[in-house]
């Protein structure tokens, strides 16, 4: 991006009055120590927690402020005086953090709109509308799931998109700069006329069961879809709450003429004007109303409510387990912003405080704007949220490639939040677990969920642990497959070949692991061993030769270029390591399974027996010349052919259900 300023005007009326605003496109004046002073300022709004001190009459705070320690500078002994110590830091929350939310309203009324059976009857699907606050007047759609046997049943709230049969609501545009890295207070308004606002998703989850299929964005999904896609969740007795979080509070940084926020025209917002939460309270409060319903329906186990999203739902579910002692949090990547401490973030590209106040300063409170630049003298850190959720179940999902986050920023608040939990002698009751993904909600979260809380929930023995970090030396792995993605990125645009690529790197690590070989290094050699399909598939006898000389060039291991170079045999390049072999056998084993009918990853490739499989692929008739050649091949890194489509079952099984595969 230039350096260069180039301002832009914008001219807007609203309300009969002209507001002229102006930017710098190249974002160059965005200050390092503070805010920008061009920035046009939001109104304040009185709220009943009046003025608490400002940033300049705070003190320098390098450490991670004590959950165990007041304000006053009494130390924490017991329990009792814990409870006293949780409202002290959620009014500081409150007013510094997320905004002061309105009280709950005490009349939260449920009316099932519809009803029915999905997945052969194994599971019950209503349509509730919540209505509730002044009046009656507010409403909030919610989709739930559950077992049609049994229960009651513990109840997973996922901030998704709009539940199956309900209408979508309408939404506000985004605002003029959003989503573009720049400071959106240096404009009110809608965007110019010659770039129109995109129409937001219907869910920013990624991988989430509100996502619509690929291709295919403008398609709501069905309660038979999404029980579908989830059907593991209610196997092991779960049930399934969805939720619009855009029905609570609209996701966009749009401008009133006066400086204030538009989504505080629509909504929750209008009903109580004299609070000032920003967006991710309006989600978090909207999750504590579908709690209030849950409570009285009898499917569900009210003492077993788990509140998730992932991203800047991750965020709001970290809010509601902070602020309502109902929820247990099981926030999903969540970045700067989330789990992990202000005061550590930075390092490694991952999201700070500033970098949430220049983008998206509309999530929090308007008193958080202030500390851009000066976060040592924050009164709190993120790990006050963590701390609240005490004694509850409390997990953080992560994902090693998800640079927006750092690890060693969550482990200091979770770090932090501990001393809260062993006052209740349960430390292990907050957790965190590493997938490899990156900002995505995967097949693997989910699992490690439903573990989580089973252990601590159910009383189930769980054999995993959730207290383990990814090292530098993992980071560093990671970054080497973040820069292949960049790679793949700029070279293949058709999906096909980039879920291809996805699927071999997975099939790759399985066969090594069973091998005991370097997995990373396995894993980026299946990842790019198309790298040059785009530009060969006319001419084959260049394919690898060409991704070869390409990862040479962006100086990929040797191993790893080799590898690529030699796994097509049109090219001609003698296959001389495990490596080599292993490139070759997962790529031709993925294309033997496809030819049989068993797409990746799948339901019906999971559940086959991989002998099954194999007997299958021995009678397509178009696979017999190369059959012999790829057993040969696999076998020389100890896998027979049952093993190596064993491989790609289990790759398959990770990936299953994570439609952002490719992070």
């Amino acid at each position: 991006m230039s350096t260069q300023k180039r301002l832009r005007f914008l001219l807007f009326t609203g309300a009969a009055i002209g507001v002229l605003a102006h930017t710098a496109t190249a974002q160059d004046a965005a200050q390092a120590d503070g805010p920008d002073p061009r920035e046009i300022p939001v109104p304040s709004i009185k709220t009943p927690l009046g003025k608490l001190p400002g940033v300049e009459a705070l003190p320098v705070r390098k450490e991670m402020p004590d959950v165990l320690v007041t304000e006053g500078g009494t130390k924490v002994a017991t329990r009792q005086q814990w409870q006293q110590r949780r409202q002290e830091m959620r009014r500081l929350l409150a007013y510094y953090a997320v905004g002061q939310m309105p009280p709950p309203p005490g009349n939260v009324k449920g009316k099932v709109v519809q009803s029915e059976t999905v997945l052969d009857g194994t599971v019950h699907y209503s349509l509730v509308r919540l209505t509730f606050g002044p009046a009656q007047k507010l409403e909030l759609n919610i989709g739930i799931f559950t077992p049609a046997k049994g229960g009651p049943f513990p109840a997973i709230i996922l901030q998704g998109g709009t539940p199956p049969g309900a209408t979508a609501l309408p939404r506000l545009p985004q605002g003029p700069n959003q989503g573009r890295g720049e400071n959106v207070l240096l404009l009110v308004g809608p965007a110019p006329a010659k770039e129109p606002a995109a129409t937001p998703p219907a869910s920013n989850v990624p991988g989430g069961v509100a996502s619509a299929p690929r291709g295919r964005p403008n398609v709501p999904l069905t309660a038979q879809s999404i029980a579908e896609q989830r059907a593991g969740i209610f196997r092991r007795g779960y049930a399934l709450v969805l939720f619009n979080p855009n029905d609570c509070a609209e996701d966009t940084t749009l401008r009133n003429a006066d400086g204030s926020w538009a989504f505080r025209n629509t909504r929750f917002y209008p009903a109580y004007p004299g609070y000032d939460w920003g967006i991710l309270a309006g989600w978090a409060w909207g999750a504590s109303r579908v709690a209030d319903y849950l409570e009285t329906d009898r499917s569900i186990d009210k003492t077993k409510l788990i509140i998730t999203g992932a991203s800047r739902n991750g965020k709001s579910a970290m809010v509601a387990a902070a602020f309502d002692d109902r929820l247990m949090g099981a926030p999903v990547v969540t970045g700067g912003g989330g789990v992990g401490a202000y005061r550590f973030a930075g390092p490694r590209r991952s999201e700070t405080l500033d970098v949430m106040q220049k983008k998206y300063p509309n999530w929090f409170s308007p008193n958080l704007h202030e500390f851009w630049g000066r976060r040592e003298k924050l009164p709190f850190d993120q790990h006050w949220f963590l701390a609240l959720a005490a004694p509850r179940p409390f997990l953080a999902l992560e994902g090693m490639t998800d640079t927006i986050s750092l690890p060693e920023a969550v482990r200091q608040s979770v770090l932090g939040a501990r001393p809260a939990y062993a006052l209740f002698g349960m430390e292990d009751r907050i957790g965190v677990h590493y997938a490899n993904h990156g900002h995505a909600f995967t097949a693997e979260d989910w699992t490690a969920t439903m573990d989580f809380f089973d252990k601590h929930l159910r009383g189930k023995k769980i054999d995993r642990r959730f207290d383990q970090f990814p090292t530098e030396a993992d980071l560093d792995a990671q970054s080497d497959r973040a820069r292949a993605w960049d790679a793949l990125r700029a070279r293949l645009s058709e999906e096909r070949y980039l879920r291809h690529s996805a699927a071999v790197e997975a099939i790759m690590r399985q066969m090594a692991a069973a091998g005991m070989d370097n997995a990373d290094q396995w894993g980026l050699a299946g990842l790019l061993h198309d790298i040059d399909i785009a530009e060969t598939a006319k001419d084959l006898s260049r394919h690898g030769v060409v991704g070869a000389q390409v990862l040479r060039d962006l100086g990929f291991p040797t191993a790893v270029v080799h590898a690529v170079n030699a796994h097509d045999d049109r090219a001609g390049v003698a296959r001389t390591s495990r490596l080599d072999h292993a490139v070759y056998c997962a790529d031709q084993v993925y294309w033997l399974v496809s030819a049989a009918g068993l797409s990746f990853p799948s339901d019906k490739l999971n559940a086959a027996l991989p002998a099954a499989i194999w007997e299958q692929v021995q009678t397509l008739p178009s696979k017999k010349a190369v059959l012999g050649q790829v057993s040969q091949e696999c076998l020389k890194i100890g896998l027979s052919m049952p093993q190596a489509i064993a491989a790609v079952q289990s790759a398959s099984k990770k990936v299953t259900g994570n439609t952002n595969v490719r992070e």
